[in-house]
């Protein structure tokens, strides 16, 4: 359910005042074809709306210079716009992603390594050139940023005279809740590819944790696994299975062969 999805993103990220727009569906090719895009221009115009958390951006529009008009529109009122893609923390994958590591590799890309979702996503091997739709988080300090925006603190109604640490704690409800409590996020792999005669021929995925029990000045920093307790390889494997991807495991690392 997209509205159940953005409602949850929304709350999570300190957002409360919220208005609900729906599409219903309909397709249309311009900005004003889209249900409550009128509505929404006008709240941006009179200072109403500050963050919009839609979808995706065909949300907007399904023309993409109507599209950047549209951003750029709302940059200049100081509105922050967020595109969900499926969810920011979420395995599934959106058509037009696919579609898009897919073009890029008919125009001669040899790798496409995604990043971005904070977990990991599948593993695709198109016309033999490996796509990795997520390799997940590499370093994730998030609880030890140096410095908040003073609108941080504003959000959760914080004196900005609190320390960092104290807004994380607020943030995440003493670690009850957000990035902090969901392990996905804290899992990763490192990726070695052996090329021959210019063309990749295995890869080798190594397991990573971000230590997602340790405390807070330790969070967010990688190893390698040397052992796989958690079970990452496996994992990845499950995810990979509906592209018809096989990864074979041995020796602590995942292989493929291409």
């Amino acid at each position: 359910n997209q509205e159940a999805l953005l409602r949850q993103y929304a709350g999570e990220h300190g957002h409360d005042n919220i208005t609900v727009y729906i599409d219903n569906g309909y397709s249309g090719l311009t900005i004003d074809d889209r249900p409550g895009m009128t509505e929404i221009r006008q709240g941006m115009k009179s200072g109403n709306i500050k963050t919009i958390i839609f979808k995706d951006y065909s949300r907007i529009a399904r023309d993409i210079q109507l599209t950047f008009a549209f951003t750029n529109e709302a940059e200049s009122l100081g509105v922050t716009l967020i595109p969900l893609y499926g969810g920011e923390i979420n395995t599934v994958l959106d058509d037009f992603i696919k579609e898009f590591a897919r073009l890029c590799v008919d125009k001669g890309a040899d790798a496409i390594i995604g990043h971005g979702p904070h977990e990991l996503r599948g593993i695709e091997i198109y016309n033999g050139k490996p796509i990795f739709y997520s390799l997940g988080n590499f370093i994730f300090q998030t609880e030890t940023v140096a410095i908040q925006p003073a609108d941080a603190y504003e959000k959760h109604s914080m004196s900005n005279l609190s320390t960092v640490g104290q807004y994380m704690s607020n943030r995440s409800k003493d670690g009850t809740r957000g990035y902090v409590v969901q392990p996905n996020i804290w899992r990763s792999v490192m990726a070695g590819m052996t090329a021959v005669d210019g063309n990749i021929a295995r890869i080798c995925l190594h397991p990573i944790t971000l230590h997602m029990e340790e405390p807070r000045s330790r969070k967010g920093w990688p190893s390698i696994i040397k052992s796989d307790k958690e079970e990452v390889l496996e994992y990845l494997a499950s995810l990979s299975k509906p592209f018809g991807t096989e990864l074979r495991i041995e020796n602590n690392c995942a292989l493929m062969d291409l």
